[in-house]
């Protein structure tokens, strides 16, 4: 499949990005799928796995390092206007920050959860894998959809998704119950976690003028920053009052906040044109991100989606199943 999606893609730069960015996700979300269970190779108090996760990191900068492609450019600056943010669009301004919240909460005491509730290293090397593999089935159906509807109804319903999943985890946590069942819902909970953002993203960048993709998706990564920087210490602090589970109630209450607000604004402003919407395009992890890497993003080129090549042939009409 990696091989055949990029071929399928090229008759314009749309197929091109999508494809590319489902293609770039599936890998690596793959690979961090893979990575969790090296926790069973050692003993995580001692030095091992920090000295195996050196290594690695060392041979994934060798391609880099050896390669004879040219330096690329400096590093663009990235300006940060919030109001002008907040004013292109107050659902993506507070989602983002509702995104990092969420995303870090799970991501920092996930772990510290199933250590909590006695799990072994193999079975919290598996809740992690679940969430991560529920990316994997989640972001692109969840994307198309927005494509189709407003995209705050896409958020909503993926807020949604968290709010019911959050609280059946949590009834299942304190009740000491880890079943099939929990495991099936760890992968609907980490689908839309690590979905929302490129929601988030895609809104935002409906209302943006041409040539604003960098500043406005470098603008909501650094409103994100400020929500991974939240949301350790809240569920900390609700780990405190409520045991363990009191993850699953910092993200429930944190998808509640989010499905309610972009159901809100839904009230307060017609969804963009349809004209004016770039179909959507995945969004990998962000804590793996800068601004600058939106920049290589193929909606921060002006043209995109504009004009086929002269040189492409003409795409083909779609095919009806019946």
């Amino acid at each position: 499949m990696a091989i055949v999606v990029p071929a399928i893609g090229v008759d314009n730069n749309i197929h091109v990005g999508a494809w590319r960015g489902v293609w770039w996700q599936k890998n690596t979300m793959g690979a961090m799928m893979a990575g969790q269970y090296l926790i069973v190779l050692a003993d995580p108090q001692q030095e091992t796995l920090f000295m195996m996760g050196a290594i690695l990191f060392v041979l994934a900068v060798v391609p880099t390092a050896v390669s004879k492609a040219q330096s690329p450019a400096p590093l663009n600056s990235v300006e940060l206007d919030l109001p002008h943010l907040f004013k292109n669009s107050p659902a993506s301004f507070i989602g983002a920050i509702l995104c990092g919240i969420i995303s870090s909460a799970w991501s920092n005491f996930g772990p510290i959860f199933g250590q909590l509730s006695g799990m072994t290293n193999a079975s919290i090397a598996t809740l992690l894998a679940a969430a991560m593999a529920g990316s994997i089935l989640f972001q692109y159906p969840l994307g198309k959809l927005s494509d189709m509807i407003d995209r705050r109804y896409a958020m909503a319903l993926a807020g949604i998704i968290g709010i019911g999943t959050g609280t059946l985890m949590t009834w299942m946590a304190d009740q000491g119950t880890y079943t099939w069942l929990f495991y099936l819902s760890v992968i609907a909970y980490g689908g839309v976690i690590y979905s929302i953002y490129s929601l988030v993203v895609a809104h935002a960048n409906d209302f943006a003028k041409p040539g604003e993709f960098v500043k406005t998706s470098g603008g909501l990564l650094i409103l994100y920053g400020f929500g991974t920087m939240a949301g350790p210490l809240l569920a900390a602090w609700m780990m405190d009052i409520f045991g363990p589970s009191g993850v699953f109630s910092t993200t429930t209450i944190a998808h509640f906040a989010f499905a309610s607000y972009a159901i809100y604004r839904t009230f307060r402003r017609r969804q963009a044109d349809v004209d004016d919407r770039s179909d959507f395009q995945t969004v990998g992890l962000t804590r793996a991100q800068t601004p600058e890497t939106y920049s290589l993003d193929p909606r921060s080129d002006d043209q995109f989606g504009a004009e086929q090549d002269e040189d492409m042939p003409p795409m083909p009409p779609p095919v009806k199943v019946e």
